[in-house]
């Protein structure tokens, strides 16, 4: 079931290169969420429906329990450290975790705006230097209930990681975020290295 979370933060972010995980290579991030919020209100009713569709009648006794043994992807916590510290940007926050394995295709990374020639979004790459941990993104992400043998994952809400979608540049986490041309001036043809200096 597909769903759109709009404009939180993107943390984590591992969208353009795959990072190892024990499953093997990923694409991934996580994503603060706001508290009785419409992302979180969507959220819980996603989760619910997944539940039911999958497991009928035992669909919310199953959901409660996953929820409590922390075994789906959005979390009503603040992502945590190993020493219990929360993570920068998750304070007072939930958490949602989304992302997929590197055989099943990177994410799809597209800008804010439209191109007024082709009628749909530029994709973005490395080198356009967004979206970047700290951003503000639009997120879409297939929410689906697994079941399997309990040694191969047992039974789990997951959400694989479709789109993102930069909207706004906001405080980098861990880093000084994406370089502005603030502070530079324009160089003329012919200048030598003591006019810039």
């Amino acid at each position: 079931m597909e769903i759109i979370i709009k404009d939180v933060r993107g943390a984590f972010l591992n969208v353009f290169k795959p990072k190892q995980a024990k499953s093997g290579p990923r694409y991934g991030g996580a994503f603060p969420i706001e508290p009785n919020s419409a992302n979180h209100k969507l959220l819980v009713a996603t989760m619910r429906e997944v539940a039911e569709k999958k497991w009928d009648k035992k669909g919310p006794a199953i959901l409660a329990q996953l929820i409590k043994a922390g075994d789906v992807f959005f979390k009503e916590d603040a992502a945590q450290d190993d020493e219990g510290n929360v993570y920068e940007g998750f304070e007072g926050m939930f958490t949602m975790n989304a992302g997929q394995a590197e055989d099943r295709g990177a994410p799809t990374i597209i800008d804010k705006r439209k191109d007024p020639k082709t009628g749909d979004f530029p994709r973005l790459t490395s080198k356009d230097g967004r979206p970047y941990s700290g951003c503000y993104v639009n997120v879409k992400v297939d929410v689906w209930a697994q079941d399997k043998p309990a040694d191969e994952g047992g039974k789990r809400i997951n959400a694989a990681l479709k789109t993102i979608q930069f909207v706004r540049d906001g405080d980098a986490f861990g880093s000084a975020g994406p370089g502005t041309s603030e502070g530079f001036e324009e160089v003329t043809d012919g200048a030598d290295a003591d006019d810039i200096a």
